[in-house]
């Protein structure tokens, strides 16, 4: 499924009596041709900056408006590229989960650093996350 981005703009509608503003969607659709890593759209996101994020089974990328950056297990040291899952927190991070042969693996990128760390650095007691247990709720 192709991204699409909404941007919201208002304008006089001429009553008879008093003015009234209606917004006006603007609807534009994204795809590779455009610079997106993937058609395949599983999750949106927005960051703390406004930046959107949008995995895809083919990275990761961040748009900025104008462009896509594509973010790979080689320009960024993620562990697949096959995301499905991500989340912005309250601590200026991305949580980015993805498929690693049968299992899940979790990722944490610093927003301001850009420094990305696995799950199990921060807690070892989630080292093998599969597919199953995220399903389940475990």
């Amino acid at each position: 499924m192709p991204l699409f981005a909404n941007t919201f703009s208002t304008s006089p509608v001429q009553p008879t009596t008093k003015t009234t503003f209606v917004p006006q969607l603007k609807i534009t659709q994204y795809s590779t041709s455009d610079g997106l890593a993937d058609n395949d759209v599983r999750k949106i996101v927005c960051d703390h900056k406004g930046f959107i994020w949008v995995a895809t089974g083919n990275g990761l990328n961040r748009f900025d408006g104008r462009q896509f950056q594509h973010f790979t297990p080689q320009n960024l040291g993620l562990r697949s590229k096959d995301i499905y899952w991500i989340a912005a927190d309250g601590q200026q991070n991305l949580w980015i989960i993805s498929f690693l042969g049968s299992r899940s693996v979790v990722d944490i990128l610093d927003l301001n650093t850009f420094q990305l760390r696995p799950l199990e650095q921060y807690h070892p007691e989630f080292v093998d996350l599969s597919i199953q247990h995220l399903n389940e709720g475990n």
